[in-house]
């Protein structure tokens, strides 16, 4: 089957689409309200994912996504390539966020390796 469009997550307002309300009102409720905790529900494959993306980009919030679709085809996660995963994410937020990294050290039972 051949498919003309990217099925992954978007991350650039100009690839959702008619989600300008839903985008703003995330945005709203994450960025100027500040909710700690925002549940974005909807069926399977509606571009839930997508939405929280574009808003975090949008709002230039540290962030980690992992993405676990990559596994869909397996029928059992290891707790290994979770973390790893995982790892690879905490990387890629501390290269865009260096300052993360003191304050991460400042937490009780966090270790940085490596900085």
């Amino acid at each position: 089957m051949e498919v003309l469009f990217d099925l992954g997550p978007k991350d650039s307002r100009l690839e959702l689409f008619d989600r300008d309300s839903e985008l703003s009102r995330l945005i709203d409720y994450v960025g100027r309200l500040g909710m700690p905790i925002t549940l974005v529900l909807g069926l399977r494959r509606v571009g839930k994912s997508s939405l929280i993306l574009v808003a975090l980009r949008e709002l230039s919030l540290p962030h980690i996504y992992v993405d676990l679709r990559k596994f869909e085809e397996r029928q059992y996660l290891s707790y290994r390539d979770f973390i790893l995963e995982l790892q690879r994410e905490v990387n890629n937020l501390t290269r865009r966020f260096p300052a993360l990294i003191g304050f991460l050290r400042g937490i009780g039972g966090v270790s940085i390796m490596g900085n």
